[in-house]
């Protein structure tokens, strides 16, 4: 009775839970992808602007990297590979972190070409903060779909055979 209410209505919140941030967060990333796409001199310059690789490796990481966002995002949101999808955003925002510390421990005022060309330097405390932030939301969403499986998984009953 009481446990079976329970068990539905927890599965029904978690799984609400993941589906809204799962959908918001394919989507941010959709949206980043095609901002970079939109203007990829400007995205290469950025690139560029971390001082961490040369050419041609900054134009190859400008080139590539909105299309990793582009289809992580459409594996997270639309659910079709969405724990891939969710790992490689993961990957993505930890290396982000990375590059970013790296720039400011450098003293290096540049903008981070995050959301396209923008004439504002970055405010490191806030992006390191905002990536954390996201990698929180895209851990939240692993955590809850493997939540949803334990709780879809049938409990065994302990049988002793003679």
């Amino acid at each position: 009775g009481l446990a079976i209410l329970f068990f539905e209505s927890s599965f029904t919140i978690v799984k609400a839970a993941e589906w809204i941030l799962r959908i918001g967060l394919g989507v941010f990333f959709v949206w980043s992808g095609v901002v970079k796409l939109q203007d990829l001199q400007a995205f290469t310059e950025a690139v560029g602007n971390f001082q961490i690789v040369g050419e041609p490796w900054d134009a190859v990481i400008a080139y590539s990297l909105p299309w990793v966002e582009i289809f992580a995002g459409l594996a997270v949101a639309s659910g079709f590979g969405k724990s891939g999808g969710l790992v490689i955003i993961i990957g993505m925002l930890v290396v982000f972190n990375v590059a970013i510390a790296w720039v400011w421990s450098k003293g290096l005022n540049i903008n981070c070409g995050c959301y396209g060309k923008d004439s504002e330097p970055t405010n490191y405390p806030l992006k390191l903060a905002a990536n954390f932030g996201l990698i929180l939301v895209a851990a939240a969403c692993l955590v809850f779909m493997w939540f949803q499986r334990r709780l879809a998984t049938p409990i065994q009953e302990n049988t002793v055979t003679p």
